[in-house]
């Protein structure tokens, strides 16, 4: 499921996990977050690189850390084509660049294994 691919991008990718109830102040209440590895508040368990530019860019920072990183637009078949370089290469073509993004980073990851 699309879940399922969201938690193993936050867990094998990003490092993070999941923490207890913190306060978020731009809520103004507490609800349960992804931590990184110093167990630091990095992301709401709303986050969803799937549906947020913003989400999918960290996904981005993160890969480009290690990879080299390419993201275009093909005008032929109308779809984002992004490309991962770096001993391995995930490719997809998807209606949306988010979309692009979280499925070459999870081909990336199955690569590495």
């Amino acid at each position: 499921t699309q879940q399922e691919k969201i938690e193993k991008l936050a867990r094998e990718l990003m490092g993070w996990h999941k923490g207890k109830n913190h306060f978020i102040s731009t809520k103004g209440h507490y609800e349960k977050v992804w931590l990184n590895e110093k167990s630091e508040t990095v992301a709401t368990l709303e986050w969803n690189p799937y549906e947020h530019i913003a989400d999918a860019w960290m996904i981005v920072e993160k890969l480009i850390q290690k990879y080299v990183f390419t993201l275009d637009y093909d005008y032929i078949g109308e779809c984002w084509a992004c490309t991962i370089f770096g001993g391995q290469q995930g490719f997809t073509g998807h209606g949306s660049v988010q979309e692009a993004i979280c499925e070459a980073a999870l081909r990336t990851l199955e690569e590495a294994k």
